[in-house]
């Protein structure tokens, strides 16, 4: 049964736009979200070099250069303006105790009306009447991209083909709220470092390898012909020959990719002591990042074998501080990528200008898995570092048999 009709789609009413009538009272006792009038231009710069070379029998290589810039980016993501000034860290206080709440009463106050007592660090705070004041659409983040390409390439002839590339790249940036299918954003400690107003400002202090980053990439797609039937060396004549397996062609492609940068955070149950920022763990000096063995194969022996971090290089740190796990954890990344789909396509001549075309495809035929991001990145949460959805289909068959006249 429909709760509302297109006649009437709003039965309760619009709520209307308070506007400026509540004054200072405004978004009180909430989050509330703030738009700078003075957002700056992204820029992007663009600039490449390539050498080729043709070489006999219809061999091309290649090697290339390309590179691109980004000045003042959206950090795609949210900073919070109202975090706690991190001098409280050292100022021998507990932000988190019980002080009389002086917005106590007050109706237009939201959430903080009802509450005899409040926090500390929550008076503290640069807009103390406000929740979390989020910044949004800021712009200040840089990128840096090269890449080094190198390519080859074999024309298809009668027989067969193949085209071959390899890119060998670094993406670096401050982009802190990126994130992909393959590993999440571990936030940002302090958000004073983004605000260009703030003693604290160094956003260089979260410059590094992009989640985006992923430094090896090789593709290889050859194509085989079958030297079957008309025009081909092998039952030129012989029509059933030629019907059965003449004119058809196969392709494959396969890809290897490195996986992308990760980062951690921790887990902090209540209210944080600065009221702002996701706090990262200590890394354990020398040890190793990653779980010994490779994950698929450990999977694949035991379903329930799915850590990927090694627990004992995570230390957590007080409340009161920052951790000293860089935004991306050095030398890690997530499992590499492979893949590998293939296909057939015929053509049938009819009489006259008709004909079929007949495809058949074959994807993931070796059921190559690939790992999506961990189910948490958040150290003390029980699914910290552990890999347990897959992040591509398993193998599939697909046919396509099309008809032109």
């Amino acid at each position: 049964m429909p709760v509302t009709t297109l006649a009437d789609p709003f039965p309760a009413g619009l709520v209307q736009p308070t506007g400026d009538s509540l004054g200072m009272l405004t978004n009180v006792g909430q989050a509330t979200n703030v738009f700078m009038p003075d957002r700056g231009t992204s820029r992007a710069y663009q600039y490449s070099a390539d050498l080729q070379k043709e070489l006999p029998r219809g061999i091309m290589v290649g090697v290339g250069y390309t590179g691109l810039s980004g000045r003042n980016l959206p950090y795609l993501g949210s900073i919070n303006i109202n975090q706690l000034d991190p001098k409280y860290q050292n100022a021998g206080i507990n932000t988190l105790q019980s002080v009389p709440n002086p917005f106590f009463g007050v109706s237009q106050a939201g959430g903080f009306a009802a509450r005899q007592t409040i926090e500390l660090g929550q008076l503290l705070r640069p807009y103390p009447q406000f929740g979390d004041v989020l910044w949004q659409g800021a712009t200040g983040a840089r990128s840096q991209y090269h890449a080094l390409i190198l390519q080859g390439r074999r024309r298809t002839d009668n027989h067969w083909g193949v085209n071959v590339n390899y890119t060998f790249s670094r993406l670096m940036d401050n982009q802190v709220g990126q994130s992909n299918f393959y590993s999440a954003s571990p936030g940002v400690q302090n958000n004073y470092v983004l605000v260009p107003w703030s003693t604290y400002f160094n956003p260089d202090a979260e410059y590094s390898r992009s989640l985006l980053d992923s430094p090896h990439k090789l593709t290889v797609a050859p194509t085989l012909i079958l030297p079957f039937g008309e025009g081909q060396k092998w039952l030129a004549n012989s029509g059933w020959g030629n019907a059965l397996l003449g004119g058809w062609s196969f392709t494959a492609v396969a890809q290897f990719q490195s996986g992308f940068p990760v980062g951690v955070s921790q887990q902090v149950n209540g209210t944080q002591f600065l009221f702002g920022g996701a706090i990262r763990p200590n890394l354990v000096p020398g040890a190793e990042i990653l779980a010994d063995g490779n994950i698929t194969s450990r999977i694949e022996a035991n379903t329930t074998d799915s850590q990927y971090f090694n627990l004992a290089a995570f230390q957590a740190v007080p409340l009161n501080a920052f951790g000293n796990a860089p935004r991306t954890l050095p030398g890690v990344l997530s499992p590499r990528r492979t893949s590998f789909s293939m296909s057939g396509a015929k053509q049938i001549d009819l009489p006259g200008r008709a004909s079929l075309a007949l495809r058949v495809e074959l994807l993931n035929p070796l059921n190559i898995v690939q790992w999506q991001a961990p189910a948490s990145v958040a150290f003390g949460n029980p699914n910290f570092g552990q890999l347990r959805e897959q992040a591509n289909t398993m193998r599939s068959v697909q046919f396509t048999l099309r008809a032109s006249f």
